[in-house]
């Protein structure tokens, strides 16, 4: 008689099963989870699109300062509607006491709504920049 020796097609069958499900297992809890790739690339890309709008506002911003310090008002709504597609909105400091700031406090900066005085809060995409006399410092 001869003595067979080797794995069994059942026996390798089952072992890539197991492995089938483990590497499902893995994917999904790489991939899905609560600190998966999806999950971090997502915090990610909200963090830099947020960055962007700040550095970009502000850069508008500190753009529009005279030789003498002071903010020219002109120089910043003109640079504000045309240099940053989108829709810029600002409210003056202190302009709505209520506890709770809402989409309605904010006035889109337009052709007729122009910023007129310092303090002013100034909203670009999801950044929020306070314009003050001291903004530079």
């Amino acid at each position: 008689m001869k003595s067979k020796r080797g794995v069994t097609l059942i026996t390798l069958i089952i072992t890539i099963i197991i492995l089938i499900i483990l590497a499902g297992i893995s994917i999904s809890a790489l991939v899905t989870g609560e600190n998966g790739v999806i999950s971090r690339t997502i915090t990610a890309k909200n963090k830099t699109v947020h960055a962007d709008a700040e550095e970009r506002l502000e850069a508008e911003i500190v753009g529009c300062f005279d030789t003498t310090g002071e903010i020219n008002l002109d120089k910043l709504n003109h640079n504000l509607l045309t240099d940053l597609e989108g829709k810029v909105e600002f409210k003056y400091e202190n302009e709505s006491e209520s506890e709770s700031e809402s989409e309605s406090d904010y006035t889109t900066l337009s052709d007729s709504n122009k910023i007129t005085k310092i303090p002013v809060i100034i909203k670009y995409k999801s950044a929020t920049v306070e314009v003050t006399e001291d903004f530079i410092s």
